[in-house]
């Protein structure tokens, strides 16, 4: 209960709420301080001063109102830890955002904005299965709740349901929510889902009803659209307008980084490797990418190749020689931006092969293990390697289907860290390599906005990112000279260079016969949701563009080119030339 304030008192707190809720923030502020003079324990005056603090910048302030606001209100109040949860994601805190939302959800079921935040908090962090059933649960409270379904298709676009999403916000058109709401969002599933023209087509009738200046957002859209469609020009002003504008921080990633693509495409390398490193500056800071521990990442490498070494692995293949597993699966690995995406898409075209498209049933059998690995795989023996190899196939038909008489290629390039365990379960199975000038390798991944995890945040930096390729490849060197697993590796510039060899050669080491829907490739891969940055161009003709790249970049390569000298040579790009 609320302390009873005098008539007088009421009736000014009651105007101050309405000149607030009109943009007079200033003046609502004094007649809450008075409330509070005259009445210090009256919880939601303190909660109200509190929101105008965190508007008016004053978020440590408004921590300290609201937490003496929940005090006085003895917790009752679920709209209070709503707040708190809002000052707390506003100064850096998600985690406790997090709880404080929750906390505001169990005080009141029915507030649909806790879920709202909480999801939003979620999809922030990169966790959007959470923030998917946080928004769901927003929107059946709150059907009308424009926030939730906007963000709700977020959420599914991080899930690679690109399909779902758009049909999500075209119900919503048919439904009644204007264009306007929802346009932006679907435009940019649209894009995603390579349905360029339809999504062109919505920014251009949003920017037409747009007053001056275009709206910041969707120029970074158009700007996006324009690049991919050739309009390097135009692409290159709408982003350089958008930049010039205030930006929230996802959409000023967005546009640098396809600023960065776009000056890249007209040959401006020293431009556009600017562009790269300040997105990735801006991406380093986010909150997503700060839960991710880069240095981790490496320790993990090396104690692998510790742990699997020459001994180890020796006895493992003579103790596998007594377990038939794996002659229909292939590990498909590769370093990141290898081509292996345009690879995976060819052979998923293949009618006796199924790929996992990046869902790797191998990568979730070794998160299972927990961190007991990879000790644990000396007990892998008997009954619990028959579990696992279980759950392995029970996790790739939850992505192929029934896989009946199919090879299931389990596709995800950093698998080559997981190749002592694929060798203690599926001694039969083969491993597929791609390669690609380690210089381009390093130089693309430099450049591309991957989804943060332990790996990726080490891409941010161009150092760390030639630092990790050397302890992954050199993890797959290591692995090369004493795994038994039979291997074949090809290069992606022999595929560009010679399509049908390159493509037999890898059918004939998977043990399948070349079929013709290979050269309809692209048709398929066109229906299919691709969540890799690569999903713009596997559609797209084969072309040379992406080949030795790296020399128009040598001068901001500098510095990494001796750690990668070696496995220039290893690789036999030595020779490697524009």
């Amino acid at each position: 209960m609320l302390p009873v304030l005098p008539p007088a008192l009421d009736a000014a707190l009651q105007q101050a709420l309405a000149a607030h809720r009109a943009g007079q923030g200033e003046a609502a502020e004094a007649v809450y301080r008075q409330v509070l003079d005259a009445c210090p324990t009256h919880a939601e005056a303190r909660h109200l001063l509190a929101v105008r603090l965190l508007q008016s910048g004053r978020a440590a302030e408004a921590e300290q109102e609201i937490r003496r606001a929940i005090e006085d209100g003895k917790g009752a109040f679920a709209r209070h830890f709503n707040t708190l949860g809002n000052i707390l994601a506003a100064t850096g805190q998600p985690q406790k955002a997090l709880e404080a939302f929750g906390r505001a959800e169990k005080a009141d079921p029915k507030l649909a904005d806790a879920p709202f935040n909480r999801g939003t908090i979620l999809l922030g962090l990169d966790r959007p299965q959470e923030a998917m059933q946080a928004f769901q649960k927003t929107l059946a409270l709150a059907p009308g709740h424009l926030g939730a379904l906007n963000n709700l298709g977020g959420a599914l676009v991080k899930q690679g349901r690109m399909a779902d999403a758009i049909a999500l916000y075209q119900r919503a058109q048919t439904a009644g929510v204007p264009l306007a709401a929802i346009g932006p969002n679907l435009a940019n599933a649209l894009e995603l889902a390579n349905r360029l023209d339809e999504a062109h087509a919505i920014i251009d009738s949003l920017l037409a009803a747009s007053p001056a200046p275009l709206p910041a957002a969707l120029l970074v859209i158009r700007g996006r659209l324009r690049r991919r469609q050739g309009d390097l020009s135009g692409a290159l002003a709408d982003l350089d307008s958008a930049l010039s504008q205030p930006l929230g921080d996802p959409d000023r990633i967005e546009a640098l980084h396809n600023k960065g693509l776009t000056l890249d495409q007209q040959g401006e390398a020293s431009a556009a490797f600017a562009a790269f490193a300040a997105c990735n500056a801006l991406v380093a800071a986010q909150p997503a990418t700060l839960r991710h521990d880069g240095a981790a990442y490496f320790d993990s490498i090396e104690r692998t190749r510790q742990w699997f070494n020459a001994d180890r692995l020796g006895k493992m293949a003579r103790r596998a020689q007594t377990i038939e597993a794996g002659e229909n699966v292939v590990f498909f690995v590769g370093f990141p931006r290898s081509g292996t995406t345009l690879m995976e898409q060819i052979l998923e075209a293949h009618p006796r092969l199924v790929t996992t498209m990046e869902s790797s049933p191998l990568e979730n059998v070794r998160q299972n293990l927990g961190l007991s690995y990879p000790e644990v795989v000396e007990r892998l023996d008997g009954p619990a390697g028959h579990r696992l190899r279980q759950a392995f196939f029970a996790a790739a038909e939850a992505v192929t289907g029934p896989l009946d008489d199919r090879i299931v290629v389990d596709k995800l390039p950093l698998n080559i860290v997981n190749l002592g365990l694929a060798q203690a379960l599926f001694p039969q199975a083969r491993v597929l390599l791609a390669l690609r000038d380690p210089r381009d390798c390093v130089l693309s991944c430099f450049m591309q906005n991957f989804r943060p995890n332990p790996a990726m945040v080490n891409f941010l930096d161009l150092t760390q990112t030639a630092r990790t390729y050397q302890a992954v490849m050199g993890l797959w060197q290591h692995f090369q000279q004493h795994l038994v697993l039979p291997m074949h590796s090809y290069r992606y510039e022999d595929l560009i260079g010679d399509f049908n060899g390159t493509v037999r050669g890898v059918l004939d080491f998977i043990g399948v016969e070349w079929d013709d829907a290979i050269e309809k490739y692209r048709e398929k891969a066109s229906r299919r949701d691709i969540v890799t940055p690569s999903y713009r161009d596997v559609t797209a003709p084969l072309f040379t563009r992406a080949m030795a790249r790296w020399k128009q970049y040598e001068a901001d390569l500098a510095p990494v080119l001796p750690t990668l000298a070696p496995f220039v040579s290893a690789f036999g790009y030595q020779d490697a030339v524009e």
